[in-house]
């Protein structure tokens, strides 16, 4: 009970309140806490009794409303066993289970969900249990073919759940597509480190032993199924494609001067009157840390809505979603990805070159091409050749020593971000962003977000309460304090300059004040909350977006300066680093204070 599924007529999207309910929770609350990536496992999951159902329905576990499935005509049932006439309940159950784990996927923070039940002690529990039953032989089917197939998440999170207010505005982890020129017939390149690139040692094999699917050698391949929900549009299940190997010996005269770029082989991608959706990849090793590479996937569309030899013969399909390539390239974590491009940018009927460049890191990454076309054409053909993946530049030559950031220890003035807030200061150079009352509130947060007072302090300037920020002899900090209120800041440098493919080190000098009252003498009493305060460092460079753990003011020593340190890989010449504090708690006294900050290559 999903989307438009609900006890009442209003359409809930991706989640449900007694279907997928968790996502509520984590589009409400853990992604607006920066919690996201909290990991959650669903301890049970199944069909039970709800207090409220339409007249005439059944409520209760699946052999209570296995009767009551046959009354239902399913022209309108999500699951497409039982919309298509498939009427036997135990498998239907099977089936809404399947679709449920299908969902699951989606979301990389969710562990898995265990089925209540297999096998009982209380009798209580008997019209529960699935042992024994075709339910869970189905299951068992699903597992085995699905363990496999990497999960629907992998490429990329829904963009279905909500983002946090967190400034300025991110580059997409997007890189670009390159559309190239292919190299001139005996134009030498670097060094293909895939194996088996251009498919040309004749060896394949069955995918997961299925006749139909034939790979080759040293590849893996993915493929929707029914299952996958519709695209935009879609008005067809996807259908596993058929895939050959094809030797251009067996090609009719008129199309080997077509599909083959190199040698005797070409992988033919394809599907009549089917929607598809495949991917193929491989795992290299033996990558060199920092090195710019670039992954060249060639790939001719050959999409026609129907054949005429008196108008030339094949008529390509002419709407731009008809075909989509992505590249993408995973390593260390991350993945870096083109995005999907169509036919707006790319022509159908002939070969695109198209390239992703990437800085690896770590001595591995796993490339991969996607294509797919959302609708069941005449012929949904895709044909793949020569694909390579070579280092380009030379390595990453040393970057000159010292600190990289402007204004490191706030001597060099200040300004107003905003100039309707006279007491909110930033430091020349940096960019400051705050969260005010429109900010959502997160995870035991009672009073809205404000925005806080900021500014440089020195011992001329400082209150008594500021003193503590000078402590060590400073000569100046950067401070940023909510009395009474709550707050979220950020400061941000870009910068420019940089060796891609160096690392670089980010490091901070910060003190928390937190001040939950003051006793006697004033002496400040610290909140022991540990949500009352976090703290994380960040960099984006291109793409490639990485940050520290959070770190909570219990970890920091209060009333004290703390080293923080976060290394990452420059991608190219530019990028950005970032302090982000949080304070969710309207204290007596909200104060950080920054003593410097600096970006130096390692």
């Amino acid at each position: 009970m999903t989307g438009r599924y609900q006890l009442k007529d209003e359409d809930e999207g991706d989640e449900g309140w007694v279907t997928l309910r968790y996502r509520k929770v984590m589009h409400k609350y853990l992604k607006p806490a920066g919690c996201d990536d909290v990991l959650i496992a669903i301890t049970e999951s199944g069909l039970d009794r709800v207090g409220y159902v339409p007249p005439g329905a059944s409520s209760g576990n699946w052999r209570t409303n296995a009767e009551w499935w046959k009354t239902d005509d399913g022209s309108k049932d999500p699951i497409d066993y039982w919309r298509n006439g498939g009427r036997d309940p135990e498998v239907y159950f099977a089936e809404q289970l399947m679709w449920y784990d299908r969902e699951l996927r989606k979301d990389p923070n969710v562990l898995g969900a265990v089925i209540f039940t297999v096998g009982y002690l209380d009798p209580t529990w008997k019209d529960y249990d699935i042992a024994g039953t075709r339910v869970i032989d189905h299951l068992l089917d699903y597992i085995r073919r699905e363990a496999a197939v990497p999960n629907a998440a992998a490429g990329s999170r829904a963009a279905s759940v909500a983002t946090s207010p967190t400034p300025p505005p991110a580059a997409p982890a997007v890189q670009p597509a390159v559309v190239i020129t292919p190299p001139a017939s005996g134009q030498t390149a670097g060094a293909n480190l895939l194996a088996n690139g251009d498919f040309d040692d004749g060896q394949h094999y069955r995918w997961h032993n299925t006749p139909e699917i034939v790979i080759p050698n040293k590849w893996d391949f993915w493929h929707a199924t029914h299952s996958m929900p519709y695209l935009p549009r879609q008005d067809q299940n996807f259908d596993p494609p058929e895939c050959v190997v094809w030797n251009i010996a067996g090609a009719p005269a008129e199309e080997k001067n077509l599909f083959w770029l190199s040698g005797a082989y070409c992988l033919k991608i394809f599907k009549g009157w089917g929607a598809i959706w495949w991917r193929l990849f491989q795992n290299v090793g033996g990558l060199t840390p920092g090195q710019r590479y670039r992954f060249t996937a060639p790939i001719y569309p050959d999409l026609y809505m129907k054949f005429d030899a008196l108008q030339g013969g094949k008529i390509l399909a002419d709407d731009p979603l008809a075909g989509e390539v992505r590249l993408s390239a995973k390593f260390g974590g991350k993945e870096i990805e083109t995005g999907w491009l169509d036919g707006a940018q790319f022509p159908f009927g002939k070969y695109t070159f198209f390239a992703l460049d990437f800085v690896v890191v770590g001595a591995s990454a796993e490339v991969s091409v996607e294509g797919r076309g959302r609708w069941g054409l005449l012929n949904n053909g895709w044909f793949v050749d020569s694909l390579r993946l070579e280092a380009i530049g030379g390595a990453a030559p040393p970057a000159p020593g010292g600190n990289l950031l402007k204004n490191p220890v706030f001597t060099g003035g200040t300004y107003l971000p905003n100039s309707a807030v006279r007491n909110m200061e930033a430091p020349n150079g940096w960019q400051f962003w705050a969260a005010d009352e429109r900010t959502p509130k997160v995870s035991r947060q009672t009073e809205s977000f404000r925005a806080p007072r900021a500014g440089v302090v020195t011992p001329a300037t400082a209150s008594p309460d500021d003193k503590d920020g000078l402590a060590g002899g400073l000569a100046q900090a950067y401070r940023v304090v909510g009395n009474w209120r709550a707050i979220w800041f950020s400061i941000s440098q870009p910068l420019s300059g940089l060796t891609p493919g160096r690392q670089y080190r980010f490091t901070v000098q910060l003190m928390p004040d937190p001040v939950d009252k003051y006793g006697a003498g004033n002496a400040k009493q610290f909140a022991a909350d540990p949500d009352s305060g976090e703290v994380w460092l960040k960099a984006q460079s291109a793409g490639q977006k990485t940050e520290t753990l959070k770190r909570v003011t219990t970890d920091l020593a209060p009333g004290g300066y703390s080293t923080l340190t976060h290394d990452f890989t420059a991608a190219t010449s530019e990028a950005t680093v970032t302090l982000e504090v949080r304070a969710r708690f309207a204290l007596t006294q909200n104060a950080w204070y920054i003593a410097s900050a600096g970006v130096s290559p390692l």
